[in-house]
């Protein structure tokens, strides 16, 4: 397990990988240098990889920019992580197909995400946004948003990893 203490942060950031375990089978969020009950955001300085530990396997992802961790009962209970792009679609959607199967997406899931996108665009050319269906996977609820910015021609992928709750 990663601690997220400012030395924490510099370490993962020097190892390259931030490993985080959700749910009952954590470690207290104490002991992991975060708040009991809270959300907290950090950035290392370069893109790592993220490896999520379900109950049933686990989640990876690459080139990870930003992550969120969410403790409630002094346990992680959710990961959000948003995944280094070049800012477009042409680059997000292979990296999402690419990932698809691991994550227990089918290609009708992405097929409906991008009609739900399409859906979303404001005539104004805003920002809007789509998420995936939440599905159980690996012994968690797993989920992608897409938010596209179009002012600052920026598409953002952020994966998110939940504990499911009974």
């Amino acid at each position: 397990m990663s601690i997220f203490t400012d030395s924490g942060m510099d370490y993962l950031t020097r190892q390259g990988r931030v490993l985080v375990r959700i749910g009952e089978n954590s470690l207290p969020a104490s002991q992991l240098g975060l708040e009991a009950d809270g959300r907290q955001s950090f950035e290392p300085r370069t893109p790592v990889e993220a490896v999520v530990l379900g109950p049933d396997g686990s989640f990876n992802v690459d080139l990870v920019r930003s992550f969120t961790l969410v403790a409630s009962g002094n346990r992680v209970t959710s990961v959000e992580i948003v995944r280094e792009a070049n800012g477009a679609w042409l680059t997000v959607l292979p990296n999402l197909e690419r990932v698809a199967s691991f994550w227990g997406w089918s290609d009708s899931d992405l097929d409906r995400l991008q009609d739900d996108l399409t859906a979303a665009a404001p005539a104004t050319g805003d920002v809007y946004s789509a998420r995936l269906a939440s599905i159980e996977h690996n012994g968690a609820l797993v989920t992608a948003e897409i938010l596209v910015d179009v002012p600052a021609s920026e598409v953002t992928a952020t994966f998110i990893v939940s504990q499911i709750t009974p």
